[in-house]
């Protein structure tokens, strides 16, 4: 995510939490994924997985149930978060 590379990852964070709460700008995979990758670069590995847990929280929700899916760059990241944020 640029915003990450450049050293914002709390506006990252802040904007993904404004498009989650809001049914027509739900963050996608690819944005998603961005975070989730974010944190990890930065080492936020517990906000990876939550951000993980939220983009599943979305896909099993009723109006968008199967809409929004994780792949396989999704649960690459989220093992990641898993293994380096292991103490």
């Amino acid at each position: 995510m640029r915003s990450s590379k450049a050293g914002h990852i709390r506006k990252a964070l802040d904007l993904y939490e404004q498009m989650t709460k809001n049914a027509f700008t739900l963050p996608t995979n690819v944005v998603s994924n961005s975070v989730i990758e974010a944190c990890v670069n930065t080492k936020n590995f517990e906000k990876a997985l939550k951000v993980t847990e939220e983009l599943d929280e979305i896909r099993t929700g009723v109006w968008f149930k199967g809409r929004f899916r994780a792949d396989a760059i999704t649960f690459s990241l989220a093992l990641k978060a898993g293994i380096e944020g292991e103490p």
